[in-house]
Protein backbone atom coordinates (compact mmCIF):
# COMPACT_ATOMS: atom_id res chain seq x y z
CA UNK A 1 0.00 0.00 0.00
CA UNK A 2 1.45 3.65 -0.82
CA UNK A 3 2.73 5.22 1.93
CA UNK A 4 3.07 8.82 0.58
CA UNK A 5 0.68 10.50 -1.46
CA UNK A 6 2.31 13.89 -3.09
CA UNK A 7 -0.57 15.90 -5.01
CA UNK A 8 0.81 18.35 -7.35
CA UNK A 9 -0.38 20.91 -9.27
CA UNK A 10 0.88 21.24 -13.39
CA UNK A 11 0.44 23.41 -16.01
CA UNK A 12 -2.25 21.98 -18.04
CA UNK A 13 -1.30 23.27 -21.30
CA UNK A 14 2.24 23.12 -21.67
CA UNK A 15 2.33 23.60 -25.83
CA UNK A 16 0.54 27.61 -24.50
CA UNK A 17 3.03 28.26 -21.92
CA UNK A 18 6.09 27.25 -24.04
CA UNK A 19 4.40 29.86 -27.12
CA UNK A 20 4.16 32.35 -24.29
CA UNK A 21 8.01 32.13 -23.23
CA UNK A 22 9.70 31.80 -26.86
CA UNK A 23 11.68 35.01 -27.62
CA UNK A 24 11.50 36.46 -23.71
CA UNK A 25 15.09 37.17 -21.73
CA UNK A 26 14.65 35.26 -18.45
CA UNK A 27 11.69 33.13 -19.50
CA UNK A 28 11.36 29.37 -19.67
CA UNK A 29 9.37 26.91 -19.24
CA UNK A 30 11.86 24.07 -17.56
CA UNK A 31 10.03 24.59 -14.24
CA UNK A 32 6.88 23.40 -15.42
CA UNK A 33 8.04 19.87 -16.17
CA UNK A 34 8.39 17.30 -13.61
CA UNK A 35 11.91 15.96 -14.22
CA UNK A 36 12.75 12.45 -14.16
CA UNK A 37 15.85 13.21 -11.73
CA UNK A 38 13.52 14.72 -9.39
CA UNK A 39 10.85 11.58 -8.81
CA UNK A 40 14.40 9.81 -7.97
CA UNK A 41 15.87 12.17 -5.61
CA UNK A 42 12.16 12.31 -4.10
CA UNK A 43 12.19 8.34 -3.83
CA UNK A 44 14.89 8.47 -2.17
CA UNK A 45 13.90 11.07 0.37
CA UNK A 46 10.76 8.72 0.98
CA UNK A 47 12.45 5.60 1.69
CA UNK A 48 11.09 4.90 5.78
CA UNK A 49 14.57 5.21 7.02
CA UNK A 50 15.45 8.68 5.24
CA UNK A 51 11.94 9.93 5.86
CA UNK A 52 12.99 8.84 9.60
CA UNK A 53 15.78 11.02 9.34
CA UNK A 54 14.47 13.90 7.34
CA UNK A 55 11.60 14.40 10.56
CA UNK A 56 11.48 17.61 12.39
CA UNK A 57 14.55 19.16 9.94
CA UNK A 58 14.58 22.68 8.58
CA UNK A 59 15.18 21.73 4.21
CA UNK A 60 15.35 24.35 1.40
CA UNK A 61 14.81 22.79 -2.25
CA UNK A 62 16.94 25.08 -5.04
CA UNK A 63 16.03 24.76 -8.32
CA UNK A 64 12.46 23.48 -7.53
CA UNK A 65 10.40 23.85 -10.19
CA UNK A 66 7.53 21.87 -9.90
CA UNK A 67 8.81 21.55 -5.91
CA UNK A 68 8.55 17.45 -5.95
CA UNK A 69 11.28 16.72 -3.70
CA UNK A 70 10.83 19.70 -1.55
CA UNK A 71 6.92 18.73 -1.23
CA UNK A 72 8.12 15.31 -0.49
CA UNK A 73 10.53 16.48 2.39
CA UNK A 74 7.61 18.13 3.96
CA UNK A 75 5.29 15.41 3.25
CA UNK A 76 8.53 12.83 5.26
CA UNK A 77 7.80 15.21 8.29
CA UNK A 78 10.14 18.07 8.14
CA UNK A 79 9.97 20.90 10.37
CA UNK A 80 9.55 23.46 7.84
CA UNK A 81 10.50 23.39 4.23
CA UNK A 82 10.89 26.17 1.78
CA UNK A 83 10.93 25.16 -1.97
CA UNK A 84 12.60 27.91 -3.96
CA UNK A 85 13.22 28.50 -7.80
CA UNK A 86 14.07 32.12 -10.06
CA UNK A 87 10.71 31.78 -11.84
CA UNK A 88 7.89 33.46 -10.09
CA UNK A 89 5.16 31.54 -11.57
CA UNK A 90 7.35 28.36 -10.04
CA UNK A 91 6.58 29.86 -6.78
CA UNK A 92 3.21 30.34 -7.61
CA UNK A 93 2.66 26.87 -8.76
CA UNK A 94 4.70 25.70 -5.53
CA UNK A 95 2.55 27.19 -3.50
CA UNK A 96 -0.63 25.80 -5.21
CA UNK A 97 0.88 22.54 -4.50
CA UNK A 98 1.89 22.92 -0.98
CA UNK A 99 -1.97 24.00 -0.12
CA UNK A 100 -3.29 20.99 -2.40
CA UNK A 101 -1.36 18.70 -0.05
CA UNK A 102 -2.75 20.54 3.21
CA UNK A 103 0.89 21.59 4.66
CA UNK A 104 0.20 24.58 6.11
CA UNK A 105 2.65 27.16 7.08
CA UNK A 106 5.23 24.15 7.43
CA UNK A 107 5.84 24.67 3.94
CA UNK A 108 6.64 28.09 1.49
CA UNK A 109 7.86 28.90 -1.77
CA UNK A 110 10.08 32.06 -2.57
CA UNK A 111 11.56 33.30 -5.69
CA UNK A 112 15.60 32.81 -5.14
CA UNK A 113 17.90 35.00 -6.94
CA UNK A 114 21.44 33.34 -6.11
CA UNK A 115 23.37 36.17 -7.02
CA UNK A 116 20.96 38.43 -4.74
CA UNK A 117 21.49 38.83 -1.43
CA UNK A 118 18.11 40.14 -0.72
CA UNK A 119 16.60 37.60 -2.62
CA UNK A 120 18.79 34.73 0.27
CA UNK A 121 17.46 36.45 2.81
CA UNK A 122 14.40 36.50 1.72
CA UNK A 123 14.41 32.06 2.06
CA UNK A 124 16.47 32.10 5.19
CA UNK A 125 13.91 33.95 6.50
CA UNK A 126 11.19 31.81 5.09
CA UNK A 127 13.16 28.96 6.66
CA UNK A 128 13.70 30.92 10.15
CA UNK A 129 17.52 30.35 9.37
CA UNK A 130 20.07 28.40 8.04
CA UNK A 131 18.56 24.99 6.88
CA UNK A 132 19.71 21.80 8.28
CA UNK A 133 19.01 19.97 4.67
CA UNK A 134 19.51 21.50 0.76
CA UNK A 135 17.99 19.50 -1.70
CA UNK A 136 18.53 19.90 -5.34
CA UNK A 137 17.30 17.75 -8.80
CA UNK A 138 19.18 18.50 -12.15
CA UNK A 139 20.04 22.04 -11.36
CA UNK A 140 23.51 21.29 -12.98
CA UNK A 141 21.93 21.22 -16.86
CA UNK A 142 24.47 23.98 -17.51
CA UNK A 143 28.54 23.82 -16.45
CA UNK A 144 28.52 27.66 -15.39
CA UNK A 145 25.80 26.36 -12.54
CA UNK A 146 28.60 24.26 -10.57
CA UNK A 147 30.16 27.85 -9.38
CA UNK A 148 27.01 29.21 -8.26
CA UNK A 149 25.59 26.65 -6.40
CA UNK A 150 28.65 25.99 -4.26
CA UNK A 151 28.86 29.52 -3.88
CA UNK A 152 25.45 29.28 -2.22
CA UNK A 153 25.36 26.56 -0.22
CA UNK A 154 26.96 28.11 3.05
CA UNK A 155 24.58 30.64 2.69
CA UNK A 156 21.90 28.60 3.05
CA UNK A 157 22.95 25.37 4.89
CA UNK A 158 24.23 25.55 8.69
CA UNK A 159 27.59 24.44 9.35
CA UNK A 160 27.62 20.73 9.81
CA UNK A 161 24.57 20.53 7.36
CA UNK A 162 23.82 18.72 4.28
CA UNK A 163 23.85 18.73 0.63
CA UNK A 164 22.28 16.07 -1.28
CA UNK A 165 22.41 17.39 -5.42
CA UNK A 166 20.73 14.42 -7.54
CA UNK A 167 21.67 14.67 -11.35
CA UNK A 168 20.99 12.45 -14.32
CA UNK A 169 24.52 11.88 -15.70
CA UNK A 170 24.79 15.16 -17.58
CA UNK A 171 28.44 15.41 -18.62
CA UNK A 172 28.83 19.34 -17.96
CA UNK A 173 27.76 18.06 -14.40
CA UNK A 174 30.80 15.92 -13.93
CA UNK A 175 33.28 18.81 -12.59
CA UNK A 176 30.99 19.42 -9.63
CA UNK A 177 32.75 16.75 -7.07
CA UNK A 178 36.47 17.83 -7.75
CA UNK A 179 35.65 21.71 -7.61
CA UNK A 180 33.74 21.22 -4.54
CA UNK A 181 36.64 19.41 -3.06
CA UNK A 182 38.80 22.59 -4.08
CA UNK A 183 37.13 24.39 -1.73
CA UNK A 184 39.41 23.04 1.02
CA UNK A 185 37.66 22.83 4.29
CA UNK A 186 34.36 24.10 3.33
CA UNK A 187 32.90 21.12 1.58
CA UNK A 188 32.87 17.41 2.15
CA UNK A 189 31.88 15.86 -0.75
CA UNK A 190 30.42 12.21 -1.38
CA UNK A 191 29.40 10.66 -4.54
CA UNK A 192 27.53 7.79 -5.87
CA UNK A 193 26.83 6.65 -9.26
CA UNK A 194 23.89 4.01 -10.87
CA UNK A 195 23.93 3.35 -14.51
CA UNK A 196 20.16 2.15 -16.57
CA UNK A 197 18.07 2.57 -13.72
CA UNK A 198 14.47 2.05 -15.13
CA UNK A 199 11.87 5.08 -13.25
CA UNK A 200 8.88 4.09 -14.80
CA UNK A 201 7.50 2.39 -18.18
CA UNK A 202 8.55 5.34 -20.33
CA UNK A 203 12.21 6.52 -18.39
CA UNK A 204 15.14 5.31 -18.34
CA UNK A 205 18.20 7.08 -16.78
CA UNK A 206 21.25 6.12 -18.08
CA UNK A 207 23.20 7.41 -15.73
CA UNK A 208 22.47 9.15 -12.24
CA UNK A 209 25.01 10.90 -9.69
CA UNK A 210 24.64 11.35 -6.30
CA UNK A 211 26.24 14.04 -4.42
CA UNK A 212 25.99 14.61 -0.82
CA UNK A 213 28.39 17.78 0.56
CA UNK A 214 28.64 18.25 4.19
CA UNK A 215 28.80 21.62 4.36
CA UNK A 216 31.16 23.81 6.91
CA UNK A 217 33.47 21.05 8.69
CA UNK A 218 32.26 18.23 10.76
CA UNK A 219 28.62 16.58 10.27
CA UNK A 220 26.14 16.87 12.92
CA UNK A 221 24.71 13.91 14.44
CA UNK A 222 22.00 14.53 12.36
CA UNK A 223 23.57 15.11 9.24
CA UNK A 224 25.56 11.50 9.98
CA UNK A 225 22.66 9.51 10.30
CA UNK A 226 20.61 11.06 7.96
CA UNK A 227 23.78 10.58 4.83
CA UNK A 228 24.18 6.95 6.41
CA UNK A 229 20.79 6.04 5.40
CA UNK A 230 20.53 7.66 2.14
CA UNK A 231 23.56 5.51 0.95
CA UNK A 232 21.76 2.67 2.10
CA UNK A 233 18.20 3.84 0.35
CA UNK A 234 20.50 4.24 -2.60
CA UNK A 235 21.84 1.36 -2.63
CA UNK A 236 18.64 -0.30 -2.83
CA UNK A 237 18.09 1.90 -5.42
CA UNK A 238 20.81 0.91 -8.06
CA UNK A 239 20.54 -2.86 -7.23
CA UNK A 240 16.66 -2.53 -7.99
CA UNK A 241 15.60 -0.47 -10.45
CA UNK A 242 18.26 -2.09 -12.83
CA UNK A 243 15.82 -4.94 -14.21
CA UNK A 244 12.36 -4.32 -15.30
CA UNK A 245 11.88 -7.76 -16.00
CA UNK A 246 12.85 -9.03 -12.57
CA UNK A 247 11.49 -6.10 -10.73
CA UNK A 248 8.47 -5.10 -12.75
CA UNK A 249 8.37 -1.54 -14.08
CA UNK A 250 6.25 1.52 -12.27
CA UNK A 251 3.86 3.57 -13.63
CA UNK A 252 3.80 6.52 -15.99
CA UNK A 253 5.58 8.97 -14.21
CA UNK A 254 3.89 12.66 -14.32
CA UNK A 255 1.02 10.80 -16.35
CA UNK A 256 -0.64 13.76 -18.16
CA UNK A 257 -3.77 13.13 -18.17
CA UNK A 258 -6.50 15.25 -20.30
CA UNK A 259 -5.57 18.87 -19.90
CA UNK A 260 -7.40 22.27 -19.76
CA UNK A 261 -6.60 24.86 -21.67
CA UNK A 262 -5.39 27.85 -19.40
CA UNK A 263 -5.96 25.91 -16.33
CA UNK A 264 -3.80 23.72 -13.69
CA UNK A 265 -4.52 20.35 -13.03
CA UNK A 266 -3.43 18.06 -10.26
CA UNK A 267 -1.37 14.74 -10.61
CA UNK A 268 -1.53 12.51 -8.06
CA UNK A 269 2.16 10.36 -6.92
CA UNK A 270 2.45 7.97 -4.93
CA UNK A 271 5.73 5.84 -2.41
CA UNK A 272 5.46 2.39 -1.92
CA UNK A 273 8.78 1.52 -0.37
CA UNK A 274 6.55 -0.13 2.60
CA UNK A 275 3.66 0.37 5.07
CA UNK A 276 5.52 1.36 7.78
CA UNK A 277 6.57 4.49 6.78
CA UNK A 278 3.43 6.46 6.91
CA UNK A 279 4.30 8.03 10.14
CA UNK A 280 7.38 10.43 9.27
CA UNK A 281 9.32 7.17 8.29
CA UNK A 282 9.09 5.11 11.14
CA UNK A 283 9.76 1.35 10.78
CA UNK A 284 11.55 -0.62 8.46
CA UNK A 285 9.91 -1.66 4.53
CA UNK A 286 10.77 -2.55 1.55
CA UNK A 287 11.62 -1.07 -1.59
CA UNK A 288 9.29 0.82 -4.16
CA UNK A 289 8.68 3.69 -6.56
CA UNK A 290 7.04 7.57 -6.77
CA UNK A 291 4.80 7.40 -9.79
CA UNK A 292 1.75 9.33 -11.48
CA UNK A 293 -1.56 8.48 -11.40
CA UNK A 294 -4.90 9.85 -12.65
CA UNK A 295 -4.81 13.49 -13.10
CA UNK A 296 -8.11 15.44 -12.91
CA UNK A 297 -8.72 19.29 -13.73
CA UNK A 298 -7.92 21.83 -11.08
CA UNK A 299 -8.86 25.60 -11.16
CA UNK A 300 -5.58 27.80 -10.64
CA UNK A 301 -3.21 29.89 -12.31
CA UNK A 302 -3.57 30.50 -16.56
CA UNK A 303 -1.06 28.86 -17.67
CA UNK A 304 -0.73 30.62 -21.06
Amino acid sequence: PPILVLRLQHVADPGALQRSTQGRRFKCDLWASVWTASVVLAELLSAPAVAREVFGLSVVEVGAGAAVCSLTAALCGAECVVATDGSDEAVALAEMSGKLNALGPKFAARVLDWFDADSVAAALAAGGGLFDLLVASDVLFLGTNIDPLLQILPQLVAPGGLAVILDPGRPCADGFAERAREQGRHFSVSTREAFDVVVSDSALLKRVVLHLVQVGGAPSPKTHALEAELLRAWSWLEKHRQDASSQGTPEVVGARGVPVPGRQRQCVYKSTWGPAAAAGGRGGGGGGNISGSQAQAAGGLDAG
